[in-house]
């Protein structure tokens, strides 16, 4: 790789830290060279980088070419355009923005500037996820009838980050776990036919939505997707039934803990899951396991190197990211009228 994409981070929590810096530090072809944020020090982490106090000084900076949204969920919108009109592609981490009139218009935005914008999907490639593509790629179960995918939590208790407990139009569970599994539903199978979607508020001291349902209708298939803070006993992450079988996937991908326990991404372990986590099919009463893929969020940073230097298209289109925002503001739509 001969050209270097200097990278800047707004933010240094969960996905700034250690979803994202971890990647853009080990990649050749970019070189993390900034962070923002008031209250850590990012340089005891990683040793080169520069600390910026404001997101102004960040963009403002000539020596950056792509800078990476990891701030609160409506910062967004205002940060990418702005991020945009200084010459600067950009990385938003999820969700992308509140609606479809958001999205479009900072698209718009980014054609008319040659620049590029690219939606931090990450767990487009989990471990499981990536097993689930691979079991419906070998036709084992058959023609496809129906997907579950579960995101729950064991969180009663209010999160501590204040802006997440916040009332707004792209905060709550809908926005922050819906985002990924219904984008992982959209890779698989498009535009559904319909939609309907349920947001409710379980938790006594909750004053966002915290819970949902949202089902997909594919005519031949349905889809649903679910996610709830109040779940104590493990559920499965996928459930899926096939005309000549089903199969059940338990545990989730590995990366994010690993990467908070310190692994580096080279290590050979990295994003291997437990073997007890293997997905299970059942066939004609006969109980087999389907070895879990290797979890790999280091392709969504490649894909993002190749998106920005050889004009790639995105493995996160355009298109799809449109749809999952149109899908999520209208299931909250139905809870805000």
């Amino acid at each position: 790789m001969n050209k270097k994409i200097r990278v800047g981070i707004i933010g240094f929590g969960l996905s700034g830290r250690y979803l994202q810096g971890p990647f853009f530090d080990e990649h050749d072809g970019f070189e993390l060279s900034a962070f923002v944020t008031k209250n850590n020090d990012p340089t005891l982490v990683f040793s080169k980088v520069k600390h910026y106090r404001s997101a102004e000084e960040l963009i403002s900076d000539p020596d950056i070419d792509l800078i990476s949204v990891c701030s609160p969920n409506e910062t967004h919108y205002a940060l990418t355009k702005q991020i945009l009109a200084s010459g600067k592609h950009v990385l938003v981490e999820k969700p992308f923005v509140a609606d479809v009139y958001q999205a479009q218009e900072l698209f718009d935005l980014a054609d008319a500037l040659k620049l590029k914008i690219y939606v931090f999907q990450n767990r487009r490639f989990d471990s499981d996820f990536l097993t689930v593509e691979k079991i419906l790629e070998s036709k084992v179960l058959g023609e496809l009838k129906s997907l579950d995918i579960y995101f729950h939590r064991n969180k009663p208790l209010p999160n501590p980050k204040k802006w997440k407990e916040i009332a707004a139009p792209s905060t709550g569970i809908l926005y922050d776990l819906g985002s990924h599994i219904l984008d992982q539903a959209l890779s698989l199978f498009g535009r559904p036919k319909s939609w309907y979607g349920q947001v409710f508020t379980e938790r006594e001291v909750s004053d966002i939505d915290d819970a949902f349902m949202i089902w997909l209708d594919y005519g031949d298939k349905k889809v649903c997707l679910r996610a709830s803070m109040l779940i104590s006993i493990e559920q499965p992450r996928y459930i899926l039934v096939g005309t000549k079988a089903m199969a059940v996937k338990y545990g989730i991908d590995i990366q994010e803990d690993q990467l908070k326990l310190g692994m580096e991404v080279s290590n050979p372990k990295f994003g291997i899951e437990e073997e007890k986590n293997s997905m299970t099919i059942c066939k004609d009463d006969t109980i087999t396991r389907f070895v879990t893929e290797k979890g790999n969020w280091m392709a969504l940073f490649e894909n993002l190197y190749q998106v920005i230097v050889n004009d790639e298209s995105p493995m996160i289109s355009r298109d799809q990211i449109l749809l999952q925002i149109e899908i999520l503001s209208s299931v909250k739509r139905q809870v805000d009228k």
